[in-house]
């Protein structure tokens, strides 16, 4: 089987080289390499196309897009094109500031497909590293531990339920670490592109709800470096913490109405109920009237009588300042007379 490697890039040549050595270090795959690149300089896309040819990837479909604003065409247009221009009956992504660092994986991947016509997502486990350190080891604790008890050896692959792999709303399988059969992301129609942070989430939960099998391999397969804050090259540096909040409530809305399934409907409820708390909670430090709009909210999504309690005590300081409010602007208004 081909599968189709997607590789988006915008101005990260080095990051971009090892990725690239992480992919040609994939043992007996029929790989076609598609990277996207987003728009980098002129001396970057040339670097670019440098590092390709260095690794021998002659066959590479190099695709460069004419930025459209200073962020780029962003990450769902790219990988979308990407999709739209594969032959492969599988795909499978890897940022470019990400690398593999399994040989086995694509490998163990297209045996796992061929095996099984009705297997439409792979998927395995990822670290993290924060500044070259190690940040995290497992990436879905909560998975594991919902299946711990079913993995006897290092290396296995096992079925897992929709309800396992989504079983803690945030948490999810990053792109570095699926495979997809392509018909699957043909079906969700790819990436949503009206967002442009935790699209990777939106789809990953959307491809879950459509499947009809899926494997989990014990391994840890990609290496991820945490985006530097401070660099500001990414969504998930350029969004603050409320612009992040507010994508995911329409992320978690978005998944409500487009799945079909219990678990990845709930996931999405969760999901953007969540954030509406989190906005309340925040927004009650300053305002109880903007505190009480994020807060009925959360209580659609999550109708507790703990909640209820709260929005009650909410609307209660929300009536008391607008009464201050307006006793104040009518003494104001008696004085000026």
């Amino acid at each position: 089987m081909l599968v189709s490697v997607i590789v988006p890039t915008r101005n990260r040549p080095a990051s971009f080289r090892e990725t690239l050595e992480g992919i040609k270090h994939q043992l007996l795959c029929n790989i076609e390499l598609i990277v996207i690149d987003d728009g980098s300089s002129e001396e970057n896309s040339n670097l670019n196309k440098a590092h390709i040819s260095d690794i021998f990837f002659d066959d590479c479909n190099y695709i460069y897009l004419p930025i459209s604003n200073s962020q780029g065409n962003g990450p769902s247009h790219t990988r979308n094109l990407g999709i739209n221009s594969a032959k492969g009956q599988l795909i499978a992504f890897c940022d470019d500031d990400d690398y593999w660092s399994e040989p086995e994986y694509l490998k163990t991947a297209i045996d796992s497909f061929s095996k099984d016509a009705t297997l439409d997502i792979f998927f395995s486990n990822q670290k993290s590293l924060k500044n070259g350190e190690l940040f995290r080891e497992i990436w879905q604790p909560h998975l594991l531990n919902n299946i711990n008890s079913r993995l006897t050896n290092d290396g296995e692959v096992i079925t897992v339920s929709k309800a396992e792999c989504l079983c803690a709303p945030g948490d999810f399988a990053h792109m570095n670490i699926c495979v997809f059969r392509k018909s699957l992301l043909n079906d969700i129609s790819g990436f949503w592109e009206a967002i442009r942070y935790a699209e990777d989430m939106d789809l990953f939960v959307r491809a879950v709800d459509a499947a009809k099998n899926i494997v989990y391999f014990n391994k840890t397969v990609s290496t991820m470096n945490v985006p530097d804050k401070s660099k500001k090259t990414s969504a998930s540096t350029v969004l603050d913490l409320d612009q992040k909040a507010i994508t995911l409530i329409h992320i978690g809305n978005h998944l409500i109405n487009s799945c079909n399934t219990a678990s990845s409907i709930k996931y999405g409820t969760k999901l953007a109920g969540d954030q509406y708390r989190r906005l309340s909670k925040q927004a009650a430090t300053y305002s109880y009237e903007v505190a009480f709009i994020w807060g009925i909210q959360y209580l659609a999504k999550n109708p507790t009588l703990r909640w209820s309690l709260y929005m009650i005590y909410i609307s209660s300081r929300s009536f008391l300042s607008k009464t201050k409010r307006w006793i104040s602007n009518s003494e104001i208004l008696r004085i000026s007379k």
